[in-house]
């Protein structure tokens, strides 16, 4: 009977251990709130300057951070002219110097595109939509890692745009 008592508790003792090995990461979901993006003089650019060390649980975190799970968008673009226009983000480590269409194309990294604004059109882009237009997720892993991103929307064509309400959420994976 003895021998059944301690051969448990080795067996429970072994478990708890084994168990204990296991748990090597952690995950958690930070929102940043980056408001209204500063309109340039035309229009076809908005800019936010994101500093994620703002934010109370990446401040926290940031050091644990091992990579990002998933990531999206919350904002409000609207397309202030009668044509078609496709929306555009990206994302740079330092600010693009005077910050054009064609600047920002070539000093910074495309990280979404293709969201369609048809004439006079104001659309909300949901975290569940943004999953569509997302492209490089690597950008997006190392921006948030590095914490502090210049993110611009543009649009094709010269189209003329407001966005408002930016919102990042991002899930990451912490180290224990």
């Amino acid at each position: 009977m003895i021998r059944h008592k301690v051969f448990a508790g080795l067996v429970l003792l072994s478990l708890t251990l084994l168990g204990g090995c296991f748990l090597v990461s952690a995950q958690m979901t930070i929102v940043y709130k980056a408001g209204d993006g500063a309109g340039m003089a035309n229009q076809t650019v908005y800019s936010y300057h994101v500093d994620l060390n703002d934010n109370d649980d990446y401040e926290e975190h940031h050091d644990k951070i091992k990579n990002v799970e998933a990531f999206g968008f919350d904002v409000t673009i609207t397309n202030q002219t009668a044509n078609t226009a496709s929306a555009e983000g990206y994302i740079s480590f330092s600010e693009v110097v005077s910050p054009s269409v064609e600047n920002i194309r070539t000093q910074a990294t495309q990280v979404f595109s293709g969201i369609p604004l048809q004439p006079n059109e104001t659309r909300a882009i949901t975290y569940d939509d943004s999953q569509r237009y997302i492209e490089r997720i690597d950008v997006i892993d190392e921006a948030i890692r590095e914490g502090i991103v210049w993110f611009y929307v543009i649009t094709d064509q010269g189209i003329r745009i407001s966005s408002t309400g930016l919102t990042l959420v991002m899930t990451v994976n912490l180290e224990a």
